[in-house]
């Protein structure tokens, strides 16, 4: 059980501070959305990264869409290693 089941009112902040995060500003819901899957899988949260990926799709982001974000976030993510092997 994690801290936000166990603390109710901790809870409703976060889902506040997550509403007003994705609401759409200067990037889109979508952007916001497709940015939220290269993180997640940064991140290496599969949850996370199915829970946005549904998203994703219900504020219309393309398979192709899907796909480049996740091209983007493996080069970041090969970039993060290929700097740290670099340092050796």
């Amino acid at each position: 059980m994690g801290i936000l089941e166990v603390k109710k009112e901790l809870n409703q902040k976060y889902v506040e501070f997550y509403k007003e995060a994705f609401r759409a500003g200067t990037l889109s819901w979508k952007e916001k959305e497709l940015i939220a899957i290269g993180v997640a899988l940064g991140a290496g949260c599969e949850r996370c990264y199915k829970f946005h990926l549904e998203r994703a799709i219900k504020a219309g982001a393309t398979k192709e869409e899907v796909r480049e974000a996740i091209g983007i976030a493996e080069v970041v993510m090969a970039g993060t290693v290929r700097g740290m092997s670099e340092e050796q």
